[in-house]
């Protein structure tokens, strides 16, 4: 977020917020007293919902299984939302995370289990000391790591559905519009951003500008030595309506060793 040398504006009149992470700021802007009478306008370079926006993928865990402890509290308060009207329709599954990590490499699950175990209800977090427990709780004949815990209290989100639903409440505002366009460079003047200009040389301005663009920050923003962009691959396997009404209710795989993470199918 961008804002004016000398300290933040009190009550901007108008907010402009760039990128594939623009919808969530914009709505919880949008929520905020300081805000109410401000207008906001969301910009993203490709329609709604962006394909190539990690927003909409279909491998979103939510746990509040982290190392960190002041993050893994943020993420627990972040559950109790998921298990209100944000997961209502199939938005979010509480299926269990199996947390496992490779011998010699379980320096994370460790602290991960701890610090869950202190913020929620520990008799749902089981540990899993051995590899045939971990297989034996994923019930597909098979699984990774050889060593962790299951946590019953995590699960995964249908991240599209999520992000429409999100769409759906800024629209009910009637202060949020959306525009598809894209933003070559920021557009500056006395020290601070105000506005953006736009693939084809057209300038949108705003009292405020927040780029909220993900990885691809550092195409309008020099984040060299202070921020790396990185990625995921994800696999898709078509599976039989057997196969997938059969693997429908497993808890999510993650493995902390490699990276390598399950969810459960659907559709």
């Amino acid at each position: 977020m961008t804002e004016p040398a000398g300290g933040p504006l009190e009550r901007p009149s108008s907010i402009l917020i760039n990128g594939s992470n623009s919808v969530s700021t914009a709505l919880a802007l949008s929520r905020r007293p300081k805000y109410f009478r401000t207008s906001i306008t969301v910009l993203d370079k490709s329609p709604f919902p962006s394909s190539d926006g990690s927003s909409i993928d279909s491998s979103r865990i939510i746990r509040a299984d982290y190392s960190d402890p002041a993050y893994a509290s943020l993420a627990a308060e972040a559950q109790a939302l998921w298990r209100g009207h944000w997961g209502e329709e199939g938005r979010y599954s509480e299926s269990g995370l199996v947390v496992v990590a490779d011998e010699g490499k379980t320096d994370y699950v460790w602290k991960s289990l701890g610090n869950v175990k202190a913020l929620q209800n520990a008799k749902d977090k089981v540990e899993l000391k051995e590899r045939r427990d971990i297989d034996r709780t994923m019930g597909t004949g098979g699984g990774s790591g050889t060593w962790g815990y299951v946590n019953w209290n995590s699960g995964w989100a249908d991240a599209e559905a999520g992000i429409r639903y999100a769409r759906r409440l800024c629209e009910e505002t009637g202060r949020i519009q959306f525009l598809t366009a894209e933003v070559v460079r920021p557009l500056r003047k006395d020290g601070r951003v105000i506005g953006v200009e736009l693939k084809h040389h057209q300038n949108l301005l705003a009292d405020l500008v927040v780029l909220a663009t993900g990885a691809w920050t550092g195409k309008l923003v020099d984040l060299r030595g202070r921020a790396e962009a990185s990625g995921q691959v994800v696999a898709y396997v078509e599976l039989t309506a057997q196969e997938q009404k059969r693997l429908e209710k497993i808890p999510v795989l993650l493995n902390f060793s490699t990276g390598m993470f399950i969810t459960p199918p659907r559709n």
